[in-house]
This record gives structure tokens, C-alpha cells and sequence, in this order.
């Protein structure tokens, strides 16, 4: 094999296909796919659940395919200032030029690699703004669970149809619903289950002010910036949280009034005391016109209080206070927490969005 690319091409190439490399499963998955064929040079990345291609234009001497260690090259040719590299391979090594500087990596044979392919053009698609997508996994997303028995709590609910686009997350103690209508151009409903962390890779990757996504029934692949992500989908069948949240919304006996800034305020006053072993829950006690804060971090107690309007009769709940927080985070200016007394489900609906959290037993 044996190719000349342009330096900063290739590099831009490496850095995106090198994110989805691990070695952990298979040790030939911490290496990158490299294809020197038809005027490109192919790269793709894969770690079992995402994979990436990408490519980079290129006049190719020799054809070619091997796996070799794509963040070596890239961090080798980030200190090199010349513009084209020449590659080759012999003697089980690629050699990489690029000016005088020169460098030798051992490789693996393509063969060893797993064959992958992206999904092909023929598949379904729609296309949408990257922020309209992004947004809204950083603003629902975060409710999914990070490691469940049940691999689907595990997943972001994407939902796309002609009126719009629906998130859904949901970890078994709390949920977020995100709902914003626009012209996706789909004639056809689609729903899609994609991991947590897999979207993470996605948005870390893909930068382009529009995104494509193909999909099949076992892949979902999102395209931008001359950039494919492929990710798999789960299998099962996602709950009913959208019902659940709205239910609760709706039979909710109490209604908190207060400033939004001000409970994020007392809840970061909290995330700075000393971390405390196991789940202990914060006391709240809401009166007609306050809200008491109570919270026993073991070394000592952490009491505040800020104003409120309460519609309905006091009561005390107890709540997980990173949950709180992350419910608070999109929400801005005046805020009502939707409440149940002690053993009901506290929501904020907002905008687009709408979220619950359920409440913690409280210690005696």
C-alpha cells in the first residue's frame, strides 16, 4: 500500500474515527481501519457500539488496508508542519512521511478486522438542524440511566414525524420529555432507541449545521460534515413515560412558586459540602411562603431557606439533590414544582420540556 494525502486532511480524518477505537473487547478494536482505495484513503473506527467513517481525498500509488494506531499518526503529524504525507507499508509496518521526519508503526492485517460497512444510501433518512437534535438530548437526555438491568432505561427515546421531534429518558426514578414541533419533512413516523453514551460519542464527533440521519431497524448512522456515526439501536420496546409524566402533572394537590436561580443556588451551596457514602435524601419543608432546606452530609447539617407561593397545604418531602439539580438546569426565571405531598412524583413542565422526579424516603 502506498499514499500521498494532504496533512491536515488526514489528520482531520484520524482525530473523529480514533474516538470510537477500544481495545477493551477485542485488541484489534483499539486500532483504526485504514483503506487506501479509488482516490481516498477510508478510515473507521468501531468499539462494538459505535463505529465511524471517514475519509480524506488522496492519490493512491498502491491499494491497500491494514490497522494501525490512528492516534499515534494523528499526535505524530499534529508536530509536523509540512503539508503532505506519504505512506507505505513493508515489513508488517506502515512508514509515514511527512517532510524529513519520518516514522514507522507496526500494523495488523486488515483481515483481522470485523467487516462493517455503513448503512447504504438506499436506506430511509430525514435531516435536521445539529443544534434542533443536540439540544435537545443536553436538554432531556440527561435522565437516562448511566447502567441498568434493563438495558432500554439505558437509552434516549428519539422520536421524529411530521409535526416534529420527541425525546424521551427515563432511569426509573426520574424523567424528562422533550417535545418541539417543526417540518422534519418525514412522511412517516420513526422512533428510535440509541444509548446514552453512544449520542455522547455522536455529539462530540459531528459539528455540522445539519445532520442526516439514515437508519435501519438495527442501526441508526447520523452523516454531517463529510463524517458518518454509525450507532446500534436497542431492541426493546421503550415505556410509556410521556403518559406517566403528564398524569402526574395533572393529579399534582400542591404548587411551589419560586425563583429557579435561587433553588440552584442552595443546591450548589450542597453539591460543595463533603460527599457522604450512600443516597441521603434532602428534607424539604414547604410552608405558605417558604421553602426550609434541610441536609445531614455526616460531618454536620446544612439548613437555608428561600421564598415561595405555595397553592395547596404544606408539606415535607425528600428528594435526591442531583436529581433536583439536573431537573432545574434548563428551566429559567420563575419555576412551579408540581408536588403530591411526601410519596408523590414532583414535576416541572417548561416550555418544550417536562420532567419528574420521584421523592426519597425520609430518615427518622
Amino acid at each position: 500500500m502506498k499514499f500521498a494525502v494532504n496533512r491536515l486532511d488526514f489528520i482531520k480524518a484520524l482525530e473523529p474515527a480514533v474516538k470510537a477505537t477500544s481495545g477493551k473487547e477485542m485488541a484489534i478494536l483499539g486500532n483504526v481501519l485504514l483503506t487506501a482505495e479509488s482516490g481516498k484513503v477510508k478510515l473507521c473506527g468501531y468499539n462494538l457500539s459505535v463505529t465511524v467513517f471517514t475519509s480524506a481525498s488522496a492519490a493512491i500509488d498502491e491499494q491497500g488496508a491494514v490497522c494501525v494506531d490512528g492516534q499515534a499518526i494523528a499526535a505524530f503529524l499534529q508536530k509536523c508542519s509540512e503539508t503532505n504525507v506519504i505512506a507505505d507499508t513493508a515489513d508488517k509496518k506502515i512508514n509515514i512521511k511527512c517532510g524529513k521526519a519520518k516514522t514507522s508503526l507496526l500494523y495488523a492485517e486488515a483481515e483481522d478486522y470485523p467487516p462493517i460497512e455503513p448503512i447504504p444510501d438506499t436506506a430511509a433518512t430525514v435531516t435536521l438542524e445539529t443544534d434542533e437534535l443536540f439540544g435537545a438530548v443536553k436538554t432531556a437526555g440527561y435522565a437516562a440511566a448511566d447502567a441498568s438491568p434493563r438495558k432500554v432505561l439505558e437509552c434516549i427515546n428519539i422520536s421524529i414525524d411530521k409535526s416534529g421531534i420527541k425525546l424521551i429518558s427515563c432511569d426509573g426514578y426520574r424523567a424528562a420529555v422533550y417535545s418541539k414541533k417543526s417540518d422534519s419533512g418525514i412522511a412517516t413516523g420513526k422512533s428510535f432507541g440509541i444509548f446514552k453514551n453512544d449520542i455522547k460519542t455522536v455529539m462530540s464527533i459531528i459539528s455540522s449545521d445539519e445532520i442526516t440521519l439514515k437508519f435501519t431497524e438495527k442501526h441508526l448512522e447520523f452523516d454531517g460534515g463529510g463524517v458518518s456515526v454509525r450507532t446500534n439501536l436497542s431492541a426493546e420496546r421503550y415505556p410509556e413515560i410521556e403518559k406517566q409524566v403528564k398524569k402526574n402533572i395533572e393529579a399534582a394537590g400542591q404548587h411551589v412558586t419560586a425563583d429557579s436561580a435561587k433553588l440552584k443556588e442552595t443546591l450548589a451551596k450542597i453539591a460543595a459540602l463533603p460527599r457522604v457514602s450512600g443516597d441521603v435524601p434532602l428534607r424539604i419543608d414547604i410552608s405558605s411562603d417558604k421553602i426550609s432546606f434541610l441536609y445531614n452530609f455526616g460531618n454536620g447539617i446544612f439548613t437555608d431557606e428561600i421564598d415561595c407561593k405555595l397553592e395547596g397545604d404544606p408539606f415535607t418531602v425528600g428528594v435526591k439533590t442531583a436529581f433536583l439539580s439536573e431537573m432545574l438546569k434548563a428551566v429559567r426565571g420563575s419555576v412551579t414544582l408540581n408536588c403530591s405531598g411526601a410519596g408523590g412524583a414532583i414535576t416541572v413542565s417548561q416550555e418544550d420540556v417536562s420532567q419528574m422526579i420521584m421523592p426519597m424516603r425520609l430518615r427518622k
